[in-house]
Formats: C-alpha cells, sequence, structure tokens
C-alpha cells in the first residue's frame, strides 16, 4: 500500500519527543533551522534503539526515519516537548 504525507502550512499542535543528546523530532544537532518534514538516515543510536524495538516485533528493521524539520516545527501554532529521559545531575 503507498503511503503519503500530506502537507499542511501549519499545524495546530505538534507533540514532539526528546532525544538523549537534547534532539528534537530526529533533528540531530546541526539540522537546518529552515527544514521541512523529510526522511533521513537514522543516526547509529537511534538505530541502535529502533532495532531493540523492531526485533521485538519480528519486523525487519528500517534504515531510514520521518523528521518534523525544524522549520516544520516553528510554523505550528503551539508545540510540547516531552520526555521520558532520566538525567543525571552531577
Amino acid at each position: 500500500m503507498p503511503t503519503a504525507i500530506i502537507f499542511v502550512h501549519h499545524y495546530n499542535n505538534l507533540l514532539l519527543g526528546v532525544g538523549t543528546d537534547g534532539h528534537i523530532a530526529v533533528n540531530e544537532p546541526g539540522s537546518s533551522l529552515g527544514s521541512r518534514t523529510r526522511a533521513v538516515s537514522m543516526s547509529a543510536e537511534m538505530m541502535e534503539y529502533v532495532t531493540s524495538i523492531f526485533s521485538r516485533e519480528g519486523s525487519t528493521v528500517p534504515t531510514q526515519i520521518l523528521t518534523v524539520g525544524m522549520g516544520t516545527i516553528m510554523d505550528a501554532r503551539e508545540v510540547s516537548v516531552h520526555s521520558k529521559q532520566k538525567v543525571s545531575h552531577t
């Protein structure tokens, strides 16, 4: 079944996750602030995390992932960022 991405000018609300290095929505450090929703290759850390999930399900592990680009995030009317990571305060 073909997959399509529907692009809209603005999102009303975006709910984003935070990576262990502080990136949001799979925008690795150095991502352009004007970037848009796109497919990106996963970092080694992301591949390790995704492999642990997909291997439990017996599925093939993808090598790319969709990211909501920083420009797309900045156009949203409201953004919520959530993290379940444990943070060490030293």
